[in-house]
């Protein structure tokens, strides 16, 4: 009996574990609690460790290629005063930051989120990097540095293309190259859906007037 019994409370131990375990699991990430930088601007370099940063730096892309900081290509120079946004997750808290003497941008004690980076360059910017990444502020991965972006002059900038020999020229303004590369595949595959889906519609049309006319012969 006595073995019976510590079985059964054993059991009872390990479902309370097990369920202690699974609520645990879900338990959502905490709310995004944050501020800028003094000034509004990059230059601070207060870092929050416990609370996470994100920081990069905005730069001029003379010859399109994508890469601008610490190239040594002439020209590839700081841009002072372009706009950076950083969105929760939760799409609960944006914050518009700009870029300081230096490039720099930064979002220091950001708090706990998968927050949204987009940069805002005003009208005679070309992006030449991706416009918006992603990036995981949690307690295993809290600092980031390097968010960087890289604006060329000009809203039909011609962009270089690594290691194809030769050049693409953006038909909006903004755009990054691989923004417009993702829109070309996507719209690759729709025109591949919408031919596939005519043929079958041409067979199934012409498998109907066949049978019907092996009917009539019959």
């Amino acid at each position: 009996m006595m073995a019976k019994k510590t079985t059964v409370g054993l059991l009872a131990l390990l479902v309370w574990f097990l369920a202690t375990g699974v609520a645990w699991a879900q338990e959502p990430r905490p709310t995004p609690t944050n501020v800028a930088p003094p000034g509004g601007g990059g230059d601070s370099e207060e870092v929050d460790d416990q609370r996470g940063s994100i920081s990069g730096f905005v730069y001029e892309d003379v010859n399109g290629d994508g890469r601008c900081v610490n190239t040594g290509v002439t020209g590839e120079n700081p841009i002072r005063g372009i706009d950076v946004r950083f969105v929760s997750s939760d799409r609960e808290t944006v914050i518009t930051n700009y870029s300081g003497d230096k490039g720099d941008f930064g979002l220091y004690a950001a708090g706990q989120s998968y927050w949204e980076v987009t940069v805002l360059p005003g009208a005679g910017w070309t992006v030449t990097t991706q416009s918006t990444v992603y990036v995981p502020v949690y307690p295993e991965s809290p600092n980031h540095a390097n968010i960087n972006f890289c604006l060329t002059r000009g809203t039909n900038a011609v962009i270089q293309l690594p290691g194809a020999g030769g050049t693409v020229l953006l038909p909006e303004s903004g755009a990054s190259y691989a923004e417009r590369q993702t829109t070309t595949q996507m719209d690759s595959i729709w025109a591949g859906v919408l031919l596939l889906t005519a043929v079958s519609g041409l067979m199934l049309i012409a498998t109907g007037l066949y049978l019907q006319w092996g009917r009539r012969k019959a």
